[in-house]
């Protein structure tokens, strides 16, 4: 299982510029696998990496990173991000794991979108955001919500719309 999802993942990887694709799943303690993959923006401080954008999935579903596993090149700040969360080494035992996907059918999406600022990880502003994504699934209109993310480092969080973006592109 987890070569045809590094493969799939690979694949989703968005790197224009270096071409070096990246991916990354992390392991939450809610029995998800949170995919990543590197984003990579013309301006390359915003850009995102693939365990960055794996750890926010997992942040963002309101759980908490346990384990890693990355596939590709090795993503931008990968040690600082197991340092901040301990996160070690995932094993085998992903297989028996579920896929973690953020896509939400609604009627109201403004409701969703009150509901998920609970979902926001703001300690040091404390100003919680949330954002949609319109995505068509299977001729369904879905939504894939993001938040605002401030896991530790002010340089490391994320603004809802990213959150939301990397999801999308990532599952």
């Amino acid at each position: 299982m987890i070569q045809h999802i590094e493969n799939e993942l690979l694949q989703r990887s968005r790197v224009p510029f270096s071409g070096t694709p990246s991916a990354c799943l992390i392991e939450g303690t809610k029995g998800f696998l949170y995919p990543g993959v590197r984003l990579e923006i013309s301006s390359f401080p915003i850009s995102i990496s693939s365990v960055q954008a794996a750890v926010s999935s997992c942040l963002a579903n309101q759980d908490k990173p346990v384990s890693v596993k990355w596939f590709g090149s090795k993503p931008e700040l990968f040690d600082v991000w197991c340092d901040l969360f301990q996160l070690s080494e995932m094993k085998n035992q992903a297989k028996s794991l579920s896929l973690y996907d953020p896509l939400i059918s609604t009627s109201d999406p403004d409701i969703l979108l009150q509901t998920q600022l609970d979902f926001a990880v703001t300690p040091a502003s404390d100003f919680p955001v949330s954002a949609l994504l319109q995505v068509n699934n299977k001729d369904q209109t879905a939504w894939v919500p993001g938040v605002n993310l401030e896991p530790g480092p002010w340089s490391l969080g994320l603004c809802a719309e990213r959150v939301a973006v990397s999801r999308a592109l990532s599952a």
